[in-house]
């Protein structure tokens, strides 16, 4: 248990430093708009940005989302499940999902 207080301490810590760069996602996609509709400025360093702080943003909070149980989810199907089914559900998504964008991301 004590590992497992370890690891979500570890990922909760990891989710508030990557919640830093929402504000600065928002600033930049801002800018981006602004210059490229009033100023016919385009910027592909801006959209680098954008692209690097959506992934900040994305990879630092999943695994917080996931055990927080906050993940997203057919709510509508998943309600209706029983707590065995929903556990299947979980394991399939896990090891069809999960473990191969790892594989493939890591």
């Amino acid at each position: 248990m004590k590992l497992s207080a370890a690891i979500d301490a570890v990922l909760n810590t990891i989710a508030r430093i990557a919640a830093f760069a929402l504000p600065a996602l928002v600033v930049v996609v801002v800018f981006d708009v602004v210059t490229r509709r009033f100023l016919q400025m385009g910027s592909t360093q801006l959209q680098e940005a954008e692209w690097h702080l959506h992934t900040i943003l994305i990879m630092g909070v999943l695994g917080t989302a996931y055990i927080h149980d906050r993940h997203v989810r057919i709510d509508l199907l998943h309600a209706t499940f029983s707590p065995r089914g929903k556990a299947l559900v979980e394991l399939l998504g896990i090891l069809l999902l999960v473990f191969p964008f790892c594989a493939v991301t890591g």
